[in-house]
């Protein structure tokens, strides 16, 4: 089973509330809470792991910051903007410096992008490794809402930047979330 697949099997699965404007399957899941000038909430996770998207020698500083602007880009592709986060990292060994270093950047990243980072958790992994998970929580106005399931066939896609090679060239650690585009 594909990941597109899998995500139209969990979508089915679970029930929804009333509020839920649009769940799984997109970016972000949409809720409508009858915020103020006709807004949104939006709500997306993502996740990094060592070894995978990032090498055991990156420094966590870059870290984190891949991991927020990864979510931040969840937002920005629903047509929103971004308020807050909540980070979760399972980690094995938990060295004091790295978890520090990790959370300075990812406060440096935050404040460039307006995101205040409300909690999370930490947990120690009974293997070697590093889970760096993040949720984050925006708002869209209703008529900027931007829906995969809107797109029809001869629609124009446009794209901001490049596509591949970002592990190679180290992309994938300073790319710029298109918030504005």
């Amino acid at each position: 089973m594909d990941e597109e697949s899998f995500c139209m099997y969990i979508g089915r699965l679970f029930s929804r509330r009333p509020d839920v404007y649009e769940g799984i399957g997109d970016d972000a899941a949409v809720l409508d809470l009858h915020l103020p000038g006709d807004c949104l909430f939006l709500a997306a996770a993502d996740q990094v792991l060592s070894n995978v998207h990032y090498t055991e020698d990156t420094a966590p500083e870059l870290v984190a910051a891949k991991l927020l602007k990864r979510n931040i880009s969840d937002i920005a592709a629903m047509g929103g903007t971004p308020s807050h986060a909540m980070v979760t990292l399972a980690l094995n060994p938990m060295p004091e410096d790295w978890m520090k270093r990790f959370h300075e950047g990812l406060e440096a990243c935050a404040s460039e992008w307006g995101v205040s980072v409300i909690g999370g958790d930490i947990a120690r992994l009974p293997q070697k490794g590093q889970v760096c998970s993040l949720s984050i929580l925006g708002t869209v106005q209703k008529k900027k809402l931007c829906l995969r399931r809107n797109a029809k066939p001869f629609d124009w896609l446009y794209a901001t930047g490049c596509f591949g090679n970002s592990f190679a060239s180290g992309w994938h650690l300073n790319f710029e979330p298109r918030v504005k585009a």
